[in-house]
C-alpha cells in the first residue's frame, strides 16, 4: 500500500529547518521568497506549497557560502587526481559496488 505523505506536516518540517539554520531571517520572509514565483491571484495546494518551500531550502543551501569549496581545496583535489590513471579511477569505481 502506497503511504500518503502529510504535505502539512512536511511543510512545518521545512520551515523548522529553515528557522534553525537561519534563526535571524523572519519565518515570513522564507515563504515570500519560496512563493515568490507563485501568480498571488490564485491558491495553491499544500503538495506545492511543500515543493515550494522545499526547492527554495535547497536553492539556499546552494547559495551558503559554507559549501563553497575553497580555492586551496580544489587545488588540492586537483593535485590528487593529476595522478590518478584510468586504472586507478575503475578500481575506485568497482568499490562503490
Amino acid at each position: 500500500m502506497k503511504k500518503i505523505m502529510n504535505y502539512k506536516a512536511e511543510i512545518i518540517k521545512v520551515l523548522k529547518d529553515l528557522s534553525k539554520i537561519y534563526p535571524n531571517q523572519l519565518l515570513s520572509s522564507h515563504i515570500t521568497l519560496a512563493l515568490e514565483e507563485y501568480s498571488k491571484d490564485f491558491w495553491i495546494s499544500d503538495k506545492e506549497f511543500y515543493y515550494a518551500l522545499e526547492k527554495y531550502r535547497c536553492e539556499k543551501e546552494l547559495d551558503n557560502t559554507n559549501n563553497i569549496i575553497s580555492s586551496k581545496e580544489l587545488e588540492e583535489l586537483y593535485n590528487e587526481s593529476s595522478d590518478l590513471t584510468l586504472e586507478d579511477l575503475l578500481d575506485i569505481e568497482d568499490e562503490e559496488y
